[in-house]
């Protein structure tokens, strides 16, 4: 028998947003001295926040609720073992008027597809695209659409389903460095010349829609795309903020059917990416090298790579990861910086009590291991959208 998506009465507010959730969440007083670090990166600090609250304060497209985002967000807190941010996310669905059965049902244990349930559908997309996002194809795409799910919702759903999962990365690695305290003054561990090959329990090839490569792949989209000629003043708008060649890109044709979401996220990954100082921009290409590798996401690999090459002149440190996995013989600090990486990429993230102090043998100082952080949990959104809305060609 199908089971119903049952709503009680809102009877109380939604649980107010503070300006950082994540700083909250991490227990950063405003005097702690990582809570200063990141103020150093205010684009990011702020980008985060705006991407959150295009997600989830709005009203959300035709055929998905805002309940339905939030209940989405609770989902991937409780798979990935992020208990304050399932408690955020629980109390926020309860204000909308959340069933107590239906949370129940979304804390349960994953479903990985629907039994004829609109429910039981959007928490299989969820746990999917959550835990095995290679594992994604255009039938469930359908299986959603087959229950409303028009083609903005299901770009919603699943940015909304990806932030969170850069989120709790950003939150997982946060709670790390504070627990790891002051840096030392000074560590000359990071002299060694010596390559280092990996031994993370992430290493093998998952599922791909494609093969890893360095040279240039396309993309083909699984939802019907944004036809230019028809798209809103808003949709143009965003396209050509985002991208000189947005308006010709299936990526970007796909995101803009929810233009908001698309240009806050467009302004994080900036200031992610290339924000200035910090760690150097091919390191920070060389993260998401290894996050994309281990996801299995072929397309992302592939652009990334290329750039780690072109900002390197090293086109050989990042075809070894791809041909032989995030285990392949590294320097020290590249080692380490590919080492946290895979701990973020982990299901459910988990970095090694050791981790930090072992970047920070290596070289990194704790601006440079944020930038990590940040690098290594975009991409756990980045894949995400790229696997789940299409495939490599």
């Amino acid at each position: 028998m199908t089971r119903t998506h049952p709503l009680t009465p809102a009877t109380a507010a939604l649980p107010a947003e503070p300006p950082d959730l994540l700083g909250r969440l991490a227990d950063l007083e405003d005097s702690h001295p990582l809570a200063a670090l990141r103020r150093s990166r205010p684009a990011v600090l702020e980008a985060i926040q705006t991407c959150r609250q295009s997600l989830f304060d709005p009203p959300a497209a035709p055929g998905l609720s805002p309940t339905d985002l939030d209940l989405a967000a609770l989902r991937v807190a409780a798979l990935q073992q992020a208990p304050l941010l399932a408690d955020h996310h629980r109390e926020r669905a309860r204000a909308r008027g959340a069933h107590p059965d239906v949370l129940e049902i979304v804390q349960a244990s994953p479903a990985f597809g629907g039994d004829g349930d609109r429910l039981a559908t959007l928490l299989g997309f969820v746990d999917r695209l959550t835990l095995k996002p290679a594992a994604a194809t255009p039938e469930h795409l359908a299986e959603l659409q087959s229950w409303g799910f028009g083609s903005a919702a299901v770009v919603t759903l699943a940015q909304a389903v990806s932030f969170v999962n850069f989120e709790l990365r950003v939150l997982a690695g946060l709670q790390s460095l504070a627990a790891a305290g002051p840096a030392p003054v000074q560590d000359a561990g990071a002299a060694s010349g010596d390559l280092i090959a990996g031994q993370n329990r992430l290493a093998a090839t998952p599922p791909s829609h494609g093969h890893f490569t360095i040279n240039v792949l396309g993309w083909r989209a699984w939802l019907p795309t944004v036809d230019v000629a028809h798209a809103t003043p808003a949709q143009l708008a965003v396209l050509d903020e985002s991208n000189a060649a947005a308006r010709g890109s299936a990526y970007y044709l796909t995101l803009v059917h929810n233009p908001d979401v698309l240009r806050e996220r467009s302004r994080l990954f900036n200031a992610i990416m290339q924000g200035p100082g910090g760690l150097p921009r091919a390191e920070r290409e060389l993260s998401t090298v290894a996050v994309s590798r281990i996801n299995g996401c072929p397309y992302c690999a592939s652009v990334h790579a290329r750039l780690f090459a072109q900002l390197s002149k090293e086109p050989q440190v990042v075809e070894s990861i791809l041909e032989q996995g995030v285990n392949a013989p590294l320097s020290r600090r590249r080692r380490a910086i590919v080492d946290l990486s895979v701990d973020l990429t982990a299901n459910p993230p988990q970095v090694a009590p050791w981790r930090i102090a072992s970047m920070r043998h290596a070289g990194l100082d704790d601006g440079e291991i944020l930038d990590v952080v940040h690098a290594a949990a975009l991409f756990a959104w980045a894949n995400r959208l790229m696997q789940t809305l299409g495939e490599p060609v």
